[in-house]
C-alpha cells in the first residue's frame, strides 16, 4: 500500500515539475467544508506526530529551511503536541528537488522517526 503511494506521489511531483514556471496555472479554489473530505481520506498514508483533538494537515519538503523550522517546533513541545495532531505528508518543492530523499523517509522502516533524524537532527 504504501509502495502505491509512494509511485502516486511520484507520478503527481513528475507531472507538477513538468509545468514551465512562466505559464500561469488557474487552480479551483475548494470551500474548507470540500475540501477536508479529501484530507482525511488520506490520513491513513500521512506520518503523526501529536495527539491532540486537533486535526493540522501539513505538507513538508525535507530540504526546505522552513519545513525543518517547524518540524522541529512540534517535535520538541510536549504542549503542541498534545494540543495537535499533526498529520505530515512530504512534498517536494521543484526548487529543492528532493525526490531521493522522500522516497528514502517513506520507505524507511520507520519512516517518522527517519523524517525526524532527516529533518531535525541533521
Amino acid at each position: 500500500m504504501m509502495f502505491k503511494f509512494i509511485m502516486l506521489l511520484s507520478l503527481m511531483v513528475m507531472s507538477l515539475t513538468s509545468l514551465s514556471a512562466n505559464e500561469p496555472v488557474e487552480h479551483e479554489k475548494l470551500p474548507l467544508s470540500e475540501s477536508l473530505p479529501y484530507l482525511e481520506t488520506i490520513e491513513s498514508q500521512a506520518l503523526r506526530i501529536g495527539n491532540g483533538p486537533v486535526k493540522v494537515y501539513v505538507f513538508v519538503d525535507p530540504l526546505c529551511p522552513h519545513s525543518r523550522n517547524f518540524l522541529s517546533l512540534i517535535s520538541q513541545s510536549e504542549k503542541m503536541k498534545s494540543r495537535c495532531a499533526y498529520y505530515l505528508f512530504l512534498y517536494t518543492l521543484p526548487r529543492f528537488k528532493s525526490y531521493k530523499e522522500v522516497a528514502s523517509i517513506y520507505g524507511a522502516k520507520k519512516p517518522l522517526n527517519t523524517l525526524i533524524d532527516f529533518m531535525v537532527h541533521s
